[in-house]
């Protein structure tokens, strides 16, 4: 099974990508980063794999919604 290492964030205020370790303990109660003084600007945007660790089906899906979110009006 391919392990998770970061979430990609990026703020709607400043633009900047910001990658999030994941507890991989308990990947649900990974904090959600900060930036601009608030986590509410921040939007998800992907799951980072390891190099070679290859992309899963749960990957893609989130990677396919957050693009559908990004493009809608």
């Amino acid at each position: 099974m391919t392990t998770h290492s970061h979430y990609k964030y990026i703020c709607r205020k400043c633009q900047k990508e910001h990658l999030q370790p994941i507890l991989q303990d308990s990947p649900a109660d990974t904090p959600i980063p900060s930036c601009c003084g608030s986590k509410r600007d921040m939007a998800f945007t992907s799951v980072v794999t390891p190099a070679g660790g290859g992309m899963s089906y749960l990957s893609n899906m989130l990677n396919a919604q957050a693009d559908a979110i990004h493009s809608e009006p």
